[in-house]
């Protein structure tokens, strides 16, 4: 498991480079690395994810 402060780098990064588009990349790069045998990089980017889930703005009802 990487450091949170890592972790939200990494995140800012992405977000920098891929906007909106940045936590489905992540989702997807967890998913590779699960299905490549590597559970540490799956559960890093799963971090990843959560933290720029958290950056979104909560749904208008």
């Amino acid at each position: 498991m990487i450091d949170r402060h890592v972790a939200l780098h990494q995140a800012n990064a992405l977000h920098d480079v891929m906007g909106q588009r940045a936590e489905a990349a992540a989702a997807a790069r967890a998913l590779r690395e699960r299905e490549a045998g590597h559970p540490q990089e799956a559960e890093n980017w799963e971090q990843i994810r959560s933290v720029l889930r958290e950056r979104r703005a909560p749904h208008q009802g």
